[in-house]
């Protein structure tokens, strides 16, 4: 007697990509930050472009490049940390040897690749990005370049970002804390204050967890438009991460700007001079930024108004815009 089986799957996939929650273990042990430290020493940019080593290429490049790196992230929804990584490895591999510009795109789309299998849990298609170069390179052509990569950076891939300094550094501010814990001292693992100071200018009230989203959030978006930028490509990642927590906590008038400085040097073991010219030059970027954008929507709003009052004029005696006989069509 034969039996008939049907294989049916009934289960629903969900397109979001999950993220993990938040562990207090991750940033609340001071020896987390120690560590990043010590592992942002191996993974520090050469400036290619003043040393030859790519002839071909100017920064105004790199800025298109990156950009067009950063709007793929976006539309893709990916982690905030897959670009700064994607950003990092292109830095690193353009540091290894000449690379023809007609390659950059290519090679922009491995290093996007490659950060999405690392930092988030759903890696980007290749097909995918082959669509977004216009299908100007091949699938084939990303899986060698893959491989390439990964041997000119001796399959060290995993880059300390500035990005990953923003949880540990928001959490040794005591007003934007999210673990209660206390803070284990590396050496003799017994709970410690997390501000050693007895008597801390910071408050010691908790921000809500929206403040605290609003926080990390504007810090990611200013650490993106840092990886954007030429200047900022030999940054410390440490260093340019306490730049943009600073920044987005003082914007937001949660505390004092020489409150949270002070807690960035006494933990990153940071210069408060470089981490106060860092910050200065993010907030001359964003001027800038704001400025190009307030321009363009002058001329968008200029060009819409000639275009209606063109059309007012065109349409004055109430005839319709769409001609109703296929001979009144004029070619």
């Amino acid at each position: 007697m034969s039996q008939k089986c049907e294989l049916l799957c009934a289960e629903k996939c969900d397109d979001s990509t999950p993220i993990a929650p938040f562990d207090p273990a991750m940033i609340s042990d001071s020896r987390i930050l120690k560590n990043l430290l010590k592992l942002e020493l191996k993974s520090v940019n050469c400036d290619y472009f003043r040393t030859g080593i790519q002839p071909e290429l100017e920064p105004k490049m790199r800025k298109v490049l990156t950009t067009w790196m950063f709007e793929v992230c976006l539309e893709q929804r990916c982690e905030a940390q897959v670009f700064p990584l994607g950003v990092k490895l292109l830095d690193r591999y353009l540091a290894q040897g000449k690379v023809h510009k007609v390659h950059l795109q290519l090679l922009a789309c491995v290093c996007l690749l490659t950060a999405t299998k690392l930092r988030q849990c759903r890696a980007l298609g290749v097909d995918l990005l082959v669509y977004y170069t216009d299908y100007s390179i091949t699938a084939e052509e990303i899986r060698q370049w893959e491989q390439l990569l990964l041997v000119k950076l001796g399959w060290d891939v995993a880059s300390i970002t500035a990005y990953d300094f923003i949880d540990p550094l928001v959490e040794v501010i005591p007003s934007c804390r999210r673990s209660r814990r206390p803070r284990r001292n590396q050496e003799t693992e017994t709970p410690t204050s997390p501000v050693p100071d007895p008597v801390s200018p910071l408050r010691e009230s908790s921000v809500d967890d929206e403040t605290l989203s609003k926080i990390r959030d504007h810090a990611q978006t200013y650490v993106a438009l840092c990886c954007t930028e030429y200047e900022f490509m030999q940054t410390a990642p440490s260093l340019l991460a306490s730049a943009c927590v600073t920044l987005a906590i003082t914007d937001l008038k949660i505390e004092r700007a020489a409150n949270i400085l002070d807690l960035m040097v006494q933990y990153t073991n940071g210069d408060r001079m470089r981490i106060c010219s860092v910050l200065h030059r993010i907030k001359t970027l964003i001027a800038q930024q704001l400025a190009e954008l307030d321009v363009l929507r002058q001329k968008s709003a200029h060009v819409g108004n000639a275009a209606s009052k063109h059309q007012e004029v065109l349409d004055a005696d109430g005839n319709p815009e769409t001609p109703t006989d296929v001979q009144d069509v004029i070619f």
